[in-house]
Order: C-alpha cells, then structure tokens, then sequence
C-alpha cells in the first residue's frame, strides 16, 4: 500500500501548477524589456563583451562570473534599482522569504534518508536562478520535499546545519543589498550584480559540505562517534534558535518594507497595486510573481505535514511577513518528521 496520502498528491499537483503559471505569466510580462535584451546580450562572443556594451548601451558587466547570463541578469538589476522603491519592495520579499524558508529546507535535505532534489540545493539554486525560484519552488521543491524528505523517526541532521543556512541566507541579503546602495556605475556593483544573479550566489548551499547528512549505514564501531555528533536534541536546539533569529530578521526587514510603502503611497493599496503589478516595469512584474511563487511554495511545504498550518501561515503573513514562517515553525515542538511504521499503521 502507498506510504503517500491523497493529501500529498493534490499539493503536489497544486504546487507544479502554481510554477508552471508562474513561468507562463513571467514569460509574458518580461518579454517586451528582456527579449531585446537577451538578443544583445548574446551577440558576439567573450572576447567582443566591451564591444557590446558600447554598441548596444548596455550597464557594463563582468563576463568572467557567468558570460552572456550575467550581462542579461546585470541589466534586470540595474532595471530594479532604477525603479526604486517599486524594484526594492518586491526584491526585498523575496529576500525577506528566504530567511526561514532557506533554514526550512536546509534543515530538511540534511536529515538522514532524505532523497531527491531536497538533497541537493545547489542543483535546485541553479535551476531557481535559471527559471526564477518563484518557478522552481512550487514546482519542484514542493513535490520533493513531499516524496523525497525523510520519513525516519530519529530527525538527525547536524547541528551545524541550521547556522550554514542563516550564513547562506546573510550573504545573499548583503548582495542584495548591496545592488540598491552601491553606485550603479561603480566597479563594485558590476561585481555585486555578477555574484548576485550568476551561478555564485546560487553555489552558496556548497556550504553544506561542512553539515553533511548523516550516514545512514553506519557500522557499529562508528555508530558512538556519529551519534555524538549527530546529537539530535543540540541540532533542535540550534534549529530553534536560529529560527529566532531568521524571524526576527524577516519581521524588522517587513517592517522596514511596510514604512517604505507607507512613505511613498501611504494607505492606498490600489497605488501600492500600480506600482508593483498594473503600471509596474516588466522587471518589478517579474519580481512579482517570483516572491509570489516562492511564498506559496513555502506554504505548501508546511501544509504536507500539517494541512492546517496553510491556513494559519497566510493568516498572518500580513502582519508578520515571512515572519510567519518561522512562528509557524516555532509552534511545533519537534521537528516533524514521518514515522513510516506509524503511518503504515494507520493505513492499515
């Protein structure tokens, strides 16, 4: 009989169709500013970059971080800045995001027995920053996370695992930053823009190495070595406490971000609508949807193991932000991972 519920199915479902909309409609509403920009951007080839650049009024680039992708990626940043607070607003949610959902996942492809595409962020960060993580997200994490996490009852991960997705998450939030403060026509934020949309950023989840998975054939004269350092109650406890912090990041930075709205289109949401979505630029669209996609991702993770926490997550998300995410996974006492034995009981 199937260890997988009716339940896992639908989100599943529910998740690939939230991605693939999302990749259509992206497609859409980029397409009048990033197709002229992908056939300039693909011109000619390494050598003739500068050549490029001067011929077809492109922000200068660095080919050396990712070729023709990161000229094209370059010039969407530069689009976001200069559509400020539009392109910071929508930018910044999806950083906000990934403070407890990158913690979520990192946590959750480190467990022991956990297969798939969970096991290998960076693999999935490449495609994220290939086809938008508001794409892959609900297409591909949500199903994977459903039929790839582990459904051992032990819940060991290493307990430096959650600290290596905070960092992870830190530096992706310095380099966003980095792409709205530092001067567009600097050095600086050439480099900056090359990390931040190349495959660098995206690489980051290496990192991991140093919190691998634990083993999950261990032989007895191993066996006292790996479970003192896979010491399940320390890992909660780390993971407990940098979900803390990834929520009180998350909720400072949401605070930030609903002043700045106020600020600029006070209490209309009809002018905070325009700015992001009816009159927005293609690239705040796009950024749009992308924050959209991956939220919604994230949500139907937490559904797989409790329906109910949907509901409760989307709740609260206008109060708290992101920040939801980490209070909803502060409420559960434990992780919550699947006994298979349990749920074959039950099935039965």
């Amino acid at each position: 009989m199937s260890r997988y519920t009716t339940k896992d199915y639908a989100l599943s479902l529910l998740g690939i169709g939230i991605g693939l909309t999302c990749f259509k409609v992206m497609g859409e509403v980029s397409s009048p500013f990033m197709d002229p920009i992908i056939a300039k951007c693909t011109q000619g080839d390494y050598e003739s970059h500068f050549e490029r650049i001067r011929s077809n009024d492109l922000l200068p680039y660095e080919p050396k971080l990712g070729g023709g992708f990161v000229c094209l990626i370059t010039q969407f940043l530069g689009a976001l800045k200069a559509n400020y607070p539009a392109g910071f607003l929508t930018w910044g949610a999806v950083v906000l995001c990934s403070f407890p959902i990158s913690l979520f996942l990192g946590v959750e492809g480190g467990l022991s027995r956990v297969r798939g595409p969970l096991r290998y962020p960076a693999s999935v960060g490449l495609l994220a920053q290939l086809l938008g993580i508001g794409v892959i997200t609900p297409a591909l994490t949500v199903p994977s996370f459903i039929f790839g996490r582990s459904r051992s009852n032990d819940g060991s991960f290493h307990p430096d695992r959650p600290k290596h997705a905070f960092v992870i998450s830190i530096l992706a939030t310095l380099f966003s930053l980095g792409n709205f403060v530092l001067n567009i026509s600097s050095a600086a934020w050439k480099i900056n823009a090359g990390i931040l949309g190349g495959p660098v950023l995206a690489l980051l989840p290496v990192y991991y190495y140093f919190s691998p998975c634990r083993p999950s054939n261990e032989d007895n004269e191993q066996l006292a070595l790996v479970e003192n350092i896979y010491n399940k109650d320390r890992a909660i406890a780390e993971y407990r406490k940098y979900l803390k912090y990834a929520g009180a990041l998350s909720f400072l930075g949401w605070v930030y971000l609903l002043v700045l709205s106020y600020s600029t289109y006070g209490i209309h949401l009809s002018s905070v609508w325009d700015a992001v979505w009816s009159n927005a630029h293609p690239s705040v669209k796009f950024m749009t949807l992308d924050t959209t996609g991956f939220y919604l991702g994230m949500v139907l993770c937490l559904g797989a193991e409790k329906i109910e926490d949907i509901a409760k997550c989307i709740a609260l998300t206008p109060l708290l932000g992101p920040c939801a995410v980490s209070f909803v996974l502060l409420q559960r006492s434990n992780l919550q991972v699947v006994d298979e034995d349990e749920v074959a009981k039950k099935k039965k």
